[in-house]
């Protein structure tokens, strides 16, 4: 079982980087306006400014544009100054189990495809309906 704690120790160690990444976020987002107002077409200028989309980018840079351009033309429910409703803020945990589930890719459509995962929602709606 040497791949088990193998898989346990790094994601342990995402768990810990993307939790204090979201705890630093949600300080910049409390510290920062609920909306800014975004010109039209600006952000299309922006990505033919700086992404020739015929030669590759890194990872990095492209998750960090996306993010900044995410945050200069969203509203931000999360903000603790923000008011609106039927608009739910997210948890970390939420994030986490996003990018896990985004990286494992378990298919939903059968059960035969993904056990694992139709059992987990088929137990998270059984307590929901008898909660």
């Amino acid at each position: 079982m040497m791949f088990t704690n193998l898989r346990r120790s790094a994601i342990d160690a995402l768990v810990g980087r993307v939790a204090a990444s979201l705890a630093r976020i949600e300080e910049l987002l409390d510290s920062d306006r609920v909306s800014s107002p975004v010109q039209a077409g600006s952000l299309f200028r922006y990505l033919d400014r700086n992404y020739d989309l015929d030669y590759g980018h890194s990872l990095r840079s492209v998750a960090c544009d996306v993010f900044d351009m995410f945050c200069r033309g969203t509203v931000h429910p999360n903000h603790r100054c923000h008011f609106g409703l039927f608009v739910p803020g997210s948890q970390a945990a939420g994030a986490v189990a996003i990018a896990l589930a985004a990286r494992l890719n378990p298919r939903r459509g059968a059960w035969w495809y993904s056990t694992a995962a139709s059992t987990r929602d088929g137990a998270q709606l059984d307590h929901e309906l008898t909660a």
